[in-house]
């Protein structure tokens, strides 16, 4: 069986973050250079869209209901960005990443021809939601959207409305049901096939430090920058860890 999700187009040339100065592209940190700021200098071609605290809001505010709004008024920042994440990528297609994911490989070479949404699988657990790549009006993504505005009314977890509930929609628009997360070695087989089938899908397994978007070795040179790992660089702007881990 083959999954069809009718997607037509082509991946716009276009990465979305969202970071709460746009300026963040200034900054010397390794997580800065080996990330968002690699993305720029080896893609020239696409466009790199960094939006503020304040447009990321607004985003949200024009693209869903003014009740569902209001629920997420007094939400973590973070728990904003994983609805927004799935909003934009629904309406406008492309590329969305964590600020924090490392990127040295060419958005030329991840994404193949034909190729229309991409779905990397993280150690064989659950699909990527750190990084994401669709064109626009993909069911994955409005799948997605409608679990994250329902679960939320019935009090999942930050954790549930992220990761969790992109797992099931992706699943759900695939096999046509929810399983377990992470997945036996028989559905992991399935989502598999049923992805290399469509011959525009694609899925990557991604491990570490390997990525779809980092190889540890091949890439472009590793920049220390001014040395701060991941915690570091969060702490110097000011930005708390949802779970509280650091900053």
């Amino acid at each position: 069986m083959t999954t069809m999700l009718n997607l037509k187009g082509e991946i716009p040339q276009r990465v979305h973050v969202t970071w709460k100065r746009k300026d963040v592209l200034n900054s010397i940190s390794p997580v800065v250079l080996n990330g968002i700021g690699n993305i720029a200098r080896l893609n020239p071609d696409w466009s790199l869209e960094i939006s503020d605290d304040a447009e990321m809001e607004q985003y949200l505010e024009d693209h869903i209901f003014r009740q569902d709004f209001r629920n997420l008024a007094e939400k973590h920042i973070v728990e904003k960005v994983d609805l927004w994440r799935l909003l934009k990528i629904y309406h406008e297609g492309g590329v969305y990443t964590d600020i924090d994911r490392f990127c040295n490989v060419p958005m030329a070479k991840i994404i193949r021809p034909g190729i229309r949404c991409i779905l990397p699988i993280h150690h064989d657990i659950n699909f990527s939601h750190d990084f994401m790549i669709s064109v626009p009006s993909n069911p994955i993504f409005m799948k997605a959207i409608e679990l994250n505005l329902e679960r939320r009314k019935l009090g999942y977890t930050i954790f549930q409305l992220g990761p969790d509930t992109y797992y099931d929609a992706v699943c759900l628009c695939l096999l046509g049901e929810t399983i377990e997360c992470p997945p036996s070695e028989q559905n992991l087989a399935r989502l598999r096939e049923l992805i290399q089938q469509a011959p525009d899908l694609e899925t990557y397994r991604e491990g570490s430090p390997d990525s779809l978007s980092f190889r540890s070795s091949g890439g472009v040179p590793w920049q220390p920058g001014n040395g701060q790992d991941v915690g570091e660089f969060f702490a110097s702007e000011n930005v708390k860890h949802w779970a509280g881990r650091w900053g």
